[in-house]
């Protein structure tokens, strides 16, 4: 198992793949049109490891989204977030 500390900071800090996440924070203070999402994964061998994306504000107020499931595609180092 590779320690996710270990990983490097350029892109993505999480390998090409798909994991199940879960949105514990969203902030929109900078821009009420993107919404700043903290999330972290819940299964696997990244599980614990959290991570900030942007989305836009259409995926849903900021208290709808707090506590949603979703599942992150990163590709080519570029993440994907779409909620179940």
């Amino acid at each position: 198992m590779t320690d996710p500390e270990d990983q490097p900071l350029d892109g993505s800090p999480l390998p090409d793949g798909t994991y199940d996440v879960i949105i514990f924070n969203v902030d929109d203070q900078f821009d009420p049109a993107v919404h700043v999402v903290d999330l972290t994964v819940t299964a696997g061998e990244y599980r614990g490891m959290t991570m900030t994306l942007t989305a836009p504000s259409s995926m849903g107020t900021l208290f709808e989204l707090i506590g949603m499931p979703g599942t992150l595609t990163v590709v080519d180092g570029t993440p994907d977030l779409v909620l179940d």
